[in-house]
């Protein structure tokens, strides 16, 4: 039978003053690397957060110095005029059109019907030019381009939804809306806004 082998222990630890020095040398210097991998892991997400959080530079940005800034004005002030005289001949024009759709016939006949594409698509059109008049007067009052969006869109909603046949009370809705929105332009204009065939 053979003896287990056995190892000699292992030689005593020297304690000497060069050793000591030179462990603690180590123990500072990881210290140290790991002091200054948490300053810049800190210093990096302090610099990140403001990236995300800082404002735009003083000053009037690009987008700024497109458009102007402008406040609305009082109802029936110069600003609404002006408006009700731009916007008048693109009212008159949609009540022509629509007059011109109504004149075809009751709903649901087929003259009537047959008119319901070419009408959509002067709708369409109209909407996109006078939306733009609209637009270009920011200083009008927010009553009176709110009532004038609410009619544009109103006019678009009624056009957009007219299918052939019978219609249906979205359709009268949407009709009764323009007429009524189409009231604040001649509450606020008098004159300035007159528009025959219009109630």
């Amino acid at each position: 039978m053979t003896a287990p082998i056995t190892l000699p222990p292992p030689p005593a630890a020297r304690t000497t003053t060069a050793t000591r020095s030179r462990g603690r040398a180590l123990y500072e210097r990881g210290v140290l690397i790991g002091v200054g991998i948490v300053a810049a892991v800190a210093l990096s997400g302090t610099a990140l957060a403001l990236s995300l959080t800082r404002s735009e530079p003083e000053g009037p940005s690009q987008s700024a110095a497109a458009t102007p800034a402008s406040t609305p004005g009082p109802v029936g002030g110069p600003a609404d005029r002006e408006l009700c005289e731009a916007i008048a001949p693109l009212v008159q024009e949609n009540t022509n059109t629509v007059n011109t759709f109504a004149g075809l016939g009751e709903r649901g006949t087929s003259e009537r019907d047959a008119g319901i594409a070419g009408f959509q698509a002067s709708i369409r059109d109209w909407v996109s030019r006078i939306e733009p008049v609209l637009e270009g007067h920011p200083s009008a009052s927010a009553y009176l381009t709110r009532n004038f969006q609410w009619y544009i869109d109103s006019n678009r909603i009624y056009a957009s939804q007219l299918k052939p046949g019978r219609g249906n009370p979205a359709d009268e809705a949407a009709w009764n809306d323009a007429s009524v929105a189409l009231g604040a332009g001649t509450e606020v204009s008098g004159n300035k806004l007159e528009v025959a065939g219009w109630p």
